[in-house]
């Protein structure tokens, strides 16, 4: 019996925060119509319509940190 071996490629992407709020910002604007700081609010809030069409948003902020400034009064 053969035993088949993949090798794995680590990558490492590093992004600062302006960068990921950069990312947050367009998709945000893109998708709904509000900024990074307005997205938060409502997520936080229950009031988007539709979270998972923004779950990916929410994971790229999971990279700041939890008393990132975009996340204040939230």
């Amino acid at each position: 019996m053969a035993t088949h071996t993949a090798s794995v490629r680590e990558q490492v992407l590093t992004l600062t925060r302006e960068q990921i709020i950069a990312i947050i910002e367009r998709e945000a604007q893109e998708r709904l119509g509000l900024s990074a700081r307005e997205l938060f609010l409502r997520y936080s809030k229950g009031l988007l319509e539709d979270p998972g069409g923004v779950s990916d948003l929410i994971v790229v902020a999971d990279l700041l940190p939890e008393d990132d400034e975009l996340f204040a009064g939230v």
